[in-house]
This record gives C-alpha cells, sequence and structure tokens, in this order.
C-alpha cells in the first residue's frame, strides 16, 4: 500500500494503486483496433470490386448472352470487318445441300435382258422356218405350243399375238434390224439410269427434291443429268423401237416384247456423295462481313440472335485489339464508376449505422470483405467461362450461365458466422453488383437478391450443418422457379429452361455444401463462433466438463443453473440463448484449479479461508478468472467464452472479504482512538478485493454476470417466496448498475427489467418446495442444518 506525503503529525492519507486491467497489446491488437487497417481493407475492397465490375466495359455495352434481351443499342464507332464462322457454315451447309446426290448405274439388268432377248430373236427365226409349209391350224398350233413352252422354261410371258404378228409381217432380216434398234434404245435408257420412287433404298436422301443427280456411269465417269423415271424411259423406248416401213402392229408387238427390260438400275452411293459435298465445301471461301462506322449492331428490346451476338463479340474484340476499351474514355465507363463509388459508399454508412461491431473489429471488417470479394470473383469466374469458345458455340447451355453463378454464397456465409442483418445487406451488395457485371440486366438482379433472401431465412437458427446445406439447396430452389418464371415469360425452348433451372437447383447445393466444409476454417481464421460450435460444445463428454463433474461437482451444478436462467433471460430480450447457455457452463472452469477454496465445493464443513488473511483469499478468489482464460485457451475454446469468462465478474468487488478485511483493520487499530480507527480502516484498498476485469462488452456477457450472482444469492434466502425473491434481484442488479458494471454495454434499462422477471421466474420454479413428508429423523437433520448455515460465511464465494 502506498501513502501520500503528509506535513509532520498528520498521518498519512492512504493512496488507492489503480486496478490491474488487461492489457491487448502486440500484432494481432493493432491489427484488430487499427484505424489505418480500416481505411487499407476499405481501399482495397473497393479496388478489387471496381476491378471485378469493369468486366466487358466497352462501347459494345456489356457482356450479352444468347437469346437475351438487348438493354441498350450498340453502334460501331469504327469499320471493322470479320470472318464469320456462322455465315461460313450456313453457306457450306447450303452448298452441301444444292450437291445433287450420287447414284450408280447397274447394267447387269440391261445384259441378263439383252441375253435373252436374242435367244428369243433366235427361237423365233427357228419357228418361222419350221411353220413355214404349215397351213393355218397347224401354223397356229405350233405358234401356241411355242409361246406355251416359252413362257414355261424361261419364266417370262410373251404375247401369242406378238409372235404371230411377227411371223406374218416380218422376214428374218427385218427381225434381226428390229430387235438390233429395240436393244440400242434400251442400252441406252439404261446408261442414263432409271429410277422408280418406291423401288430403290435412298439412305435418307429423295431425288425428288433435285433437278439433277450425280451418276456414276460403269466407267467411274461422274455425270451430272436429270432424273429419268420409269415412265420416261417407257416413253423414250416407245419412240425409238419404231423403224421405218413396218406396221403399226409390228412396233406395238416389238414394244410389248422390250417392255420387260425397263426395270430400275441406279442405287444411291452415300460414300460418292458425302465426297462430292466434302469437295463442293472445300471450295467454298469463309464469308467476310464487313461493319460500316455507324451501323447498328444490335437494337434494344430484341432477342439477341446467334449471328449478333457474335457481331457483338467480334466488334468487343475489334475494340481490344485498337486498344480502345480502356477505363475512363467512354461515358458507359463513367457510369460504371459513379455506381461503384455509389454502393460503395452507401456500405460505409450502413456499417457506421447499422453495424457498429464491424466499425470496432477489423477482422470481423475483413470477412465481410474476403466474402464480398470472392463471391464476386466466383461470378467473375462464371462470366469469363461464359465467354469461352465452347460455350458460346453452344447457345443452349450459354443462355443457363446466368444460373450457374453462386449468388447465395456470400449471404449465406455472413448469416451464419456474423448475423441477419449483416447478411441481408450483403445479398443486396452482391446483387447490385452482379447485375452489373451481367451487363445492368434487372433479371440478375431479382434472382440474385431472392436466392440471398431465401438463404438468409433458412439460417435464422442454425444448430446442424445439415441445415446449411438445406439453405443452400432451398437458395437453389428459387433461383429455379426464377428460371422457369422468366422461361415462361420469355418463350424459351423447355430443354432450355430444364437446362437453367438444373443449373440453378446444382448451384444451390453446391454452395450449401461448400459453405458447411467453409465454416471451421473461416471461424478458425477470424475467430468467429457459429451456434453449430456451440451446440457442440454443450456435450457433457468434453474434457473440462468431464473433470468439473469429478473435481468440483458443486461448481458444475451452480453453472448448469447459471445456464438455465441466463437461457431464459436472454430468449426474453432477444439475446443468443445458446451463447448464453455455452458460456455459463464454462465460465467457471477457472476453479478446477483450487475447487476447495469454494464453498459450492466445500465438504465436511472445511472452510481453507478460515486460517487465511482476507487478502489471500480475494487473491485465490480473483485467480480463478485467469485460470480460467488459460484452460480455454489450453482447450482451444472460441473466443466468445474466453470473453465471458473475463467479464462475467467485471470489476465487481468481493464484498465479503472485503468487509472481513476492513473488520479486521478496525479490531487492530481499536487501541489508537476513534478517529485513527476510522483512518486505519480507510488503509484497506478495493483495488485488492476487485476483479481485474474487464467490465462486459456485450449483452450475452451481463446476462452471465447477473445470472452467476442471482444463482449464488437465490440459495442464502432462508424463505422462498416471489416477494423475497424479485428483492433479492432487485438489490443484486441495481447494486452491479450501480457499481458501473454495465457502463461499456449495450444493455438497455427495458431490456434489464426484462431481465429481472425471467430470474425471477425461473429462479422460483427452481427453487420450489415439496409437500413435507414425515420423518423421525426430521428434527435433528433440521438442528445439523441450521447449524451449518450458521458457520458458513454470510455471502457465497461463488457469486461474489
Amino acid at each position: 500500500m502506498f501513502f501520500k506525503k503528509s506535513k509532520k503529525g498528520e498521518p498519512r492519507e492512504p493512496v488507492r494503486r489503480k486496478r490491474k486491467t488487461e492489457r491487448q497489446e502486440g500484432l494481432a491488437w493493432y491489427l484488430e483496433t487499427s484505424r489505418f487497417v480500416t481505411v487499407l481493407l476499405f481501399v482495397l475492397t473497393a479496388m478489387v470490386i471496381g476491378w471485378l465490375s469493369f468486366i466487358g466495359v466497352t462501347t459494345a455495352g456489356p457482356p450479352l448472352q444468347p437469346n437475351q434481351i438487348v438493354p441498350m443499342r450498340v453502334v460501331a464507332n469504327h469499320e471493322f470487318s470479320y470472318i464469320s464462322p456462322l455465315r461460313t457454315e450456313r453457306q457450306r451447309n447450303q452448298v452441301a445441300r444444292r450437291v445433287p446426290p450420287a447414284f450408280r448405274v447397274d447394267m447387269e439388268a440391261y445384259h441378263g435382258f439383252s441375253d435373252r432377248i436374242r435367244n428369243l430373236l433366235d427361237d423365233i427365226n427357228t419357228l418361222a422356218r419350221n411353220v413355214e409349209e404349215m397351213t393355218g391350224e397347224d401354223k397356229a398350233a405350233a405358234v401356241d405350243a411355242f409361246v406355251r413352252e416359252y413362257n414355261q422354261t424361261q419364266g417370262r410371258r410373251i404375247n401369242r399375238e406378238d409372235v404371230s404378228i411377227l411371223l406374218e409381217q416380218t422376214d428374218s432380216a427385218t427381225r434381226q434390224i428390229l430387235f438390233e434398234n429395240g436393244l440400242v434404245a434400251l442400252r441406252e435408257i439404261h446408261r442414263e439410269g432409271i429410277y422408280q420412287p418406291g423401288d430403290i433404298h435412298l439412305e435418307g436422301e429423295t431425288p425428288d427434291r433435285f433437278s439433277l443427280i450425280s451418276l456414276i456411269r460403269a466407267d467411274g465417269q461422274v455425270t451430272e443429268k436429270a432424273i429419268q423415271t420409269e415412265e420416261q424411259a417407257l416413253q423414250f423406248l416407245r419412240i425409238n423401237i419404231i423403224a421405218p416401213n413396218v406396221s403399226q402392229e409390228v412396233s406395238i408387238a416389238m414394244y410389248r416384247l422390250f417392255r420387260p427390260g425397263i426395270v430400275p438400275n441406279i442405287f444411291f452411293d452415300s460414300a460418292k456423295t458425302e465426297e462430292l459435298r466434302q469437295r463442293m465445301v472445300e471450295n467454298v471461301e469463309p464469308v467476310r462481313v464487313l461493319v460500316e462506322e455507324g451501323q447498328s449492331i444490335v437494337e434494344p428490346g430484341t432477342l439477341l440472335g446467334p449471328e449478333q451476338h457474335e457481331m457483338l463479340n467480334q466488334y468487343r474484340n475489334h475494340l481490344a485489339e485498337i486498344r480502345q476499351s480502356g477505363f475512363g474514355f467512354n461515358e458507359l465507363v463513367y457510369h460504371r464508376l459513379l455506381l461503384v463509388l455509389a454502393v460503395m459508399l452507401g456500405s460505409v454508412v450502413f456499417i457506421r449505422l447499422e453495424d457498429r461491431q464491424s466499425v470496432r473489429s477489423n477482422v470481423r471488417l475483413a470477412l465481410l470483405a474476403l466474402v464480398a470479394c470472392a463471391n464476386l470473383g466466383l461470378i467473375w469466374l462464371v462470366i469469363n467461362l461464359s465467354n469461352h469458345p465452347l460455350v458460346l458455340e453452344n447457345t443452349d447451355w450459354a443462355a443457363a450461365v446466368t444460373y450457374f453463378a453462386p449468388y447465395a454464397l456470400s449471404p449465406l456465409i455472413v448469416a451464419v458466422l456474423v448475423g441477419l442483418r449483416p447478411a441481408l445487406f450483403m445479398a443486396l451488395f452482391v446483387s447490385i453488383f452482379a447485375a452489373i457485371m451481367f451487363g445492368n440486366r434487372v433479371e440478375t438482379f431479382a434472382v440474385s437478391l431472392l436466392s440471398g433472401l431465401c438463404a438468409i431465412w433458412a439460417c435464422q437458427q442454425v444448430r446442424l450443418r445439415q441445415t446449411v446445406v438445406k439453405a443452400g439447396l432451398f437458395a437453389g430452389a428459387v433461383v429455379a422457379v426464377s428460371a422457369l418464371f422468366f422461361g415462361f415469360a420469355g418463350s424459351f425452348d423447355p430443354m432450355t429452361v430444364l437446362r437453367q433451372m438444373g443449373a440453378g437447383l446444382g448451384m444451390g447445393l453446391l454452395t450449401g455444401v461448400t459453405v458447411a466444409g467453409l465454416l471451421p476454417v473461416l471461424e478458425k481464421v477470424f475467430r468467429r463462433t457459429t451456434d453449430i460450435t456451440l451446440l457442440e460444445l454443450t456435450d457433457t463428454n468434453h474434457p473440462l466438463l468431464k473433470r468439473m463433474q469429478l473435481t468440483a461437482p458443486g461448481t458444475y451444478h451452480h453453472s448448469l443453473v447459471v445456464a438455465n436462467l441466463s437461457e431464459n433471460a436472454a430468449a426474453a430480450i432477444g439475446a443468443n440463448g445458446l451463447v448464453c447457455r455455452v458460456c455459463s457452463i464454462f465460465h467457471d472452469i477457472g476453479k478446477l484449479i483450487k475447487p476447495e477454496f469454494f464453498i459450492e465445493n466445500q465438504r465436511d464443513g472445511i472452510n481453507p479461508h478460515a486460517d487465511r488473511s482476507p487478502s489471500f483469499s480475494a487473491l485465490v478468489i480473483k485467480s480463478h478468472v485467469k485460470d480460467g482464460v488459460d484452460l480455454a485457451i489450453k482447450h482451444k475454446l472460441p473466443r466468445i467464452i474466453i470473453d465471458v469468462i473475463r467479464q462475467h465478474h467485471g470489476t465487481s468487488l468481493i464484498q465479503y472479504f472485503f468487509h472481513q478485511a476492513k473488520q479486521r483493520e478496525l479490531k487492530e487499530s481499536e487501541s489508537g482512538g476513534t478517529g485513527q480507527t476510522r483512518i486505519e480502516a480507510d488503509k484497506v484498498s478495493e483495488s485488492t478485493y476487485r476483479y481485474d476485469g474487464p467490465k462486459p462488452q456485450f449483452r450475452e456477457s451481463a446476462i452471465v454476470l447477473f445470472a452467476d450472482s442471482v444463482e449464488a444469492a437465490s440459495r442464502t434466502l432462508r424463505k422462498i417466496t416471489p416477494q423475497s425473491i424479485e428483492e433479492l434481484i432487485d438489490k443484486l442488479i441495481n447494486d452491479r448498475i450501480d457499481d458501473g458494471q454495465l457502463d461499456e454495454c449495450p444493455l438497455t434499462l427495458q431490456e434489464v427489467s426484462l431481465i429481472k422477471k425471467s430470474f425471477a421466474y425461473t429462479t422460483l420454479n427452481m427453487l420450489h418446495s415439496r409437500v413435507d413428508y414425515p420423518d423421525d429423523g426430521k428434527a435433528a437433520a433440521k438442528a445439523a442444518d441450521e447449524k451449518r448455515k450458521k458457520d458458513a460465511p454470510a455471502e457465497p464465494v461463488s457469486g461474489s
């Protein structure tokens, strides 16, 4: 103890030593509280988000996807040209379709018929010689027999009248000429090919749609010619088989004999057809498109087709090549820059007004900045992938790119790790920049905001990791429903809508799984504690709780009762009941070092404080806070539990030992007179008997402080009535308030009133009376209990 210097003969005035308080030093504390670090975080975050939001900012407008409604007009500021793969491919397809199909001529049918018709001529000549001397009836009988035998042996039918006409009206030389002329005409017909629809398997080709075909002759030559049907071939035969100086009956007879020789003899050659088409396609030059200066590339309100999308991308590439897409040289850049600055300044205002904890903690700000930048970075990656040639070639999947973006990622993380209010702002923040990055698309803003809000709503009470996955899946379902709505409104192809819905659901599920896996890492790095981790710590098999049950059972029971009191009080004022419960269970783990010095653990009436000085006892009592912090750090308990252990007594006075010290000082100095006695009593310094603090910094910590005192003091009540309990609670809490223990805590008087009511209700139900059963040993037990209470200290140490 120190004393001020005084004049001679005057008693020295005692000087109170400054109470020892915990000082945070080192690099970690500087990074946590430095305003310079805060400003640096803001600047870096603004730069990263600004850079991400300037994707594709050119006079070509924002990045657009096929089948998207164009939000603005894009006009070419420069003349340029480009080779169009789409138009080149379309022209090649047109050329390929114009190439006639190739048919191979088969002359086997002609050769077979030629042999048969020559044999028939020989047989007719032989018959003519045989019937030359016969009379009419015998001659007719011989012709009938010849026709009958021929039809039976040759498998072909000839007409009796035709044979009779040739026998009667022509001689052998004439018949020879007629048959040779017929074969010449038939050979010519077969060389030109005969096609009859329905008789030739064309393997998907239909020559009817061609005016010409590619005919592959027997010598391998390929010529283009008109299609010759069977009717056309018969007409050609009828015309060319007529010879001069013969009757019409002879011509008709010859036509009927040669008509069976008209059969289809061309067959589709798919390999040759493909070869011819490929040869023609290779000769097609790439189509070059010339876009003049001032020409409109896309018009607002129109559906962006493949060719317009190609032209827009080529214009953007052209601008990049001539280095005229730099920032700050067009109106669009200025507009977007102002929007980025406005949103960033709005973020600062919101955090300062509505999220004061983030203002005081750079670690919390760093977490918010990281998840926001990471979320926008993933959206940036999706946009870059959407511009990949493989995606651009497949317009069906390109239309679903918007729904692959993980819009609910950062709102979900912030809702679990920080709180619902910052998560709502994060959802709005990400939605605004996502809409900017996708080209000021209102539908993107709506889908992003809805998915984020639904994910936050599903994470109001997260006690299990599977809840996070369900929240992500729920957000994905909202995206899928939005895709269905926009697809129906835009008359999209059903398969495109299904792809978009599948993309939204899949990304939602992946987002939930990713967040559930990242939570332990983020909790460790940014010193955050989720309800999931807190719930896991309530397991009674935790090493500290097992040890407390064995070595300090009274403290363990006291902690459980404090947990019930604080959890109910937290629910009454809207604080985190789970934080209060878990912190209450661990708040007195420091008593495990010297459990016998605390009254709830003393057995057989042995009190180790009886033969020790008040200052020593106060030092032992205070040390349980420091010991508790050490044990918590050793067992890697969350930061919030360590904070409650430090703050659960604040800087309150250990009144029992303080008054005991003052009484002992008075007794020792009674011989010095009344005035001297009072001065000597003032020598007892309060700082020796006060906890080192700090005072409660948040509502849950203050609730635990109150609950700890109420639970301990309630055990001293001799008569349990609602009035006595309320008076005790009022006195304890008011004393703490008058002592300044809530000076650094955001509790309001209204919340304190609700806490008192909750404590009174819970304590009254906890200390309820039982039916008094008759017992022979009741009187003796009651007397022993009264004696024990009389010997015990007036104020329990555990609630000091």
